[in-house]
C-alpha cells in the first residue's frame, strides 16, 4: 500500500530539482573555457601515405592515445590533402580514430581561431 505524499513534499522535490539544474548548468557545458580544461596541450597529427603525400593534418586538443595501429584523440581542426585541400573546424571537438601508414604526432600551439573564440 502506498502512502499519499503531501503537497509540501512535492514542492520541495521540485525546488531541489530546479536548484540542481541551475547549479550544474555551467558544469555540463562542453566548452573548454573553464579553469580545469583551460590549458590543455595541443598536438598536430599528420597522416601521410607511402609516398609522403598528405592524407590529413589534424589539430588535437588534449592527449593523443595509441589505438591499435593508429591514434585516437579529440580533433579541433582537419586539413585534408589532395588537389583541393579542405579545412574543417570542429569548435566543440570531435572524437576521432585515425589509422595510416605514416603518422607523425608533434606538439603545437592552440589555433588562433580557438583563442579568439574562447576570449583569451
Amino acid at each position: 500500500m502506498r502512502l499519499p505524499v503531501s503537497r509540501p513534499v512535492n514542492h520541495l522535490r521540485f525546488l531541489l530539482l530546479i536548484t540542481l539544474v541551475v547549479t550544474l548548468n555551467g558544469c555540463a557545458s562542453p566548452r573548454r573555457s573553464n579553469i580545469v580544461t583551460r590549458n590543455l596541450p595541443y598536438r598536430t597529427v599528420r597522416v601521410m601515405d607511402y609516398q609522403g603525400h598528405l592524407v590529413a593534418d589534424w589539430v588535437a586538443e588534449g592527449h593523443v592515445w595509441r589505438h591499435g595501429k593508429g591514434y585516437r584523440f579529440r580533433a579541433m581542426e582537419r586539413l585534408s590533402g589532395g588537389k583541393i585541400p579542405t579545412r574543417t573546424r570542429y569548435p566543440y571537438g570531435r572524437k576521432v580514430i585515425v589509422d595510416g601508414v605514416n603518422i607523425i604526432v608533434t606538439p603545437c600551439d592552440k589555433p588562433e581561431w580557438l583563442q579568439i573564440q574562447d576570449g583569451y
